[in-house]
């Protein structure tokens, strides 16, 4: 998979994902304090996320979110962070019919993840919150969100040197 994507997806989705244990309380205690019950949740964490792609489905509301973060514990224990991080990796939807990481890098570019660059990684990572529209707006119309990608890369730039400007998309 490479250093660069595992490390872009962490800080795009989830900054504490090495530091918890499949759920984020804070998001969660934030949450429950909201007075619309039937309010679209957003917050989860790759465990979360990961529930929701292998076991819940899509659905928004409290019953599966609550089952999203069972879930995430039990893998939480069972797969340990670099299997949810793999799986998660390996399922995520980046556009359509683009699955997994390897499916999305050599779409998109034309190289298997451990060759990305790191603006690459994280151009990948930043549109995993709404993909096809990301694969429309900035894939299609070669228009990347270079502010996303800006900002992931800052997070990144502490484990690297250079940090490339341009994103060499494949057509």
């Amino acid at each position: 998979m490479g250093r660069w994507l595992p490390m872009a997806v962490i800080i795009a989705e989830d900054a504490q994902f090495m530091h918890h244990q499949g759920y984020d309380f804070a998001t969660l205690s934030y949450l429950l304090a909201q007075e619309n019950p039937n309010k679209k949740l957003g917050g989860s964490t790759i465990s979360q996320q990961l529930a929701k792609y292998m076991f819940t489905g899509g659905e928004r509301q409290w019953k599966r979110k609550i089952e999203e973060l069972l879930y995430a514990v039990e893998m939480e224990s069972t797969l340990g962070k670099q299997g949810i991080l793999n799986l998660y990796l390996n399922t995520v939807d980046w556009g359509p019919g683009i699955c997994g990481a390897a499916s999305a890098s050599h779409y998109y570019f034309g190289l298997p993840p451990k060759k990305l660059s790191i603006t690459q990684a994280a151009w990948l990572a930043g549109i995993i919150k709404n993909p096809h529209h990301a694969w429309q707006q900035q894939y299609l119309e070669n228009k990347p969100d270079l502010n996303r990608v800006a900002a992931i890369t800052r997070f990144m730039s502490t484990k690297t040197k250079h940090v490339p400007t341009e994103l060499g998309f494949r057509y």
